[in-house]
């Protein structure tokens, strides 16, 4: 037994004691999303996607070159302190590591890095010293070569680059 209550557009069931809204679907159905809904909404999530990938990866690629030109400047530094504190001969790149005060944030590795000097590693990056400061950019643990950054106090080069060279470097 229901009456209506036009006042407020709800049917008041009297057996269950709730109020149900005119428009509520029959006993047995229930409310869903269309077909075409969902595909506009996985088609808009697509989009964004598409979208979002590539600029995370180009801000995920900007920052561990960041971590790279850091790690350069801190050593350049080092080598400029330890060039005014013990002179050119015993800081040059061949004694870098010996002399300097520099600190690498992991251990240098016993066997020489691509056959010419001491280096250490971070998950993207391989450092070295030869005739510059050097770091190789690395994917998973291999030595990618596809570009190289440097730094030299003695040639005048604040920052270089070789290869294929992120433009986000600006160099």
């Amino acid at each position: 037994m229901t009456t209506r209550n036009a006042r407020r557009g709800f049917t008041q069931i009297k057996r269950v004691g709730q109020a149900l809204p005119d428009n509520a679907p029959a006993k047995g159905h229930l409310a869903a999303f269309t077909l075409i809904e969902l595909l506009v909404v996985v088609l808009i999530i697509g989009i964004l996607a598409a979208v979002a990938v590539p600029q995370y990866q180009k801000t995920v690629e900007k920052a561990r070159i960041a971590e790279a030109v850091t790690l350069l400047n801190a050593m350049d530094k080092a080598q400029q302190v330890c060039v005014l504190e013990q002179g050119w001969e015993q800081c040059s790149m061949e004694n870098f590591w010996e002399n300097s005060t520099f600190e690498p944030p992991t251990p240098l590795l016993d066997e020489e890095c691509l056959d010419t000097a001491p280096c250490f590693h971070t998950k993207d990056w391989e450092f070295f010293s030869e005739d510059f400061l050097y770091a190789t950019r690395m994917k998973n643990g291999e030595i990618d070569g596809s570009y190289v950054l440097w730094i030299s106090n003695y040639d005048g080069i604040p920052l270089a680059c070789h290869g294929d060279c992120p433009s986000s470097l600006g160099i």
